[in-house]
């Protein structure tokens, strides 16, 4: 993991949640929904550039097999079904908030750009099988990464807003102060 991300998940520690005033608790909530977005923004960049290089070596099977060669050009004309949206269902989906990426999306897109650049990615056919491979499983290995550290702060977040609620429904904190705050 990237040591600035495991850093920010180990700062933000559970056992703070029940010591940690009302506004620590939102300042430490709004910090980790920023990282969360960087962090499922360059999951999903990442995503493509597997299917990319997925369709690559699919492509190469195929033609090693006979069937539907096409010239490398071709993957530009297929890029709308190889990075289709296939949203999973169910109840683990959250709201997704688009903003403005922040500072752990500046530093984990250098990662990505590390595993292969988007100039690398542009002429994939040329790459020769052994690459090929290595891009592969260093790009599978990057996104199951970057899938706990989403698990992670998911599980902060609902705990940090969970702690949140709780002071409302006893009284520990009140709406009233929330609201003189913004004005």
């Amino acid at each position: 993991m990237n040591k600035e991300l495991e850093k920010f998940i180990s700062d933000h520690n559970p056992a703070d949640v029940k010591s940690g005033t009302i506004e620590d608790l939102r300042k430490s909530r709004n910090e980790c929904n920023q990282v969360e977005t960087d962090v499922s923004f360059i999951r999903r960049l990442t995503q493509g550039r597997l299917d990319i290089v997925g369709h690559e070596v699919q492509r190469r099977t195929d033609e090693g097999a006979g069937l539907n060669s096409i010239d490398a050009s071709g993957i530009l004309y297929e890029l709308p079904d190889i990075l289709r949206d296939n949203p999973a269902s169910g109840a683990g989906r959250r709201r997704v908030d688009v903003t403005e990426p922040g500072e752990m999306a500046s530093v984990l897109s250098n990662d990505l750009d590390a595993l292969i650049s988007p100039q690398e990615l542009a002429g994939i056919e040329s790459q020769d099988e052994k690459r090929l491979a290595e891009i592969f499983a260093s790009l599978q290995e990057f996104e199951s990464v970057l899938s706990h550290a989403r698990k992670s702060l998911h599980e902060k977040i609902d705990e940090i807003q969970l702690e949140i609620g709780r002071r409302y429904s006893k009284g520990e904190a009140s709406i009233s102060s929330l609201l003189s705050q913004k004005s």
